[in-house]
């Protein structure tokens, strides 16, 4: 299960570089 949380941060990470993406709110 640890491959989920690191795509989990790999998303968030994403998130904060892209603020603009609408998934970053679903995300979090």
């Amino acid at each position: 299960m640890a491959a989920l949380r690191i795509i989990a941060r790999n998303v968030l990470y994403t998130c904060n570089r892209n603020v603009k993406l609408t998934n970053c709110e679903v995300t979090t």
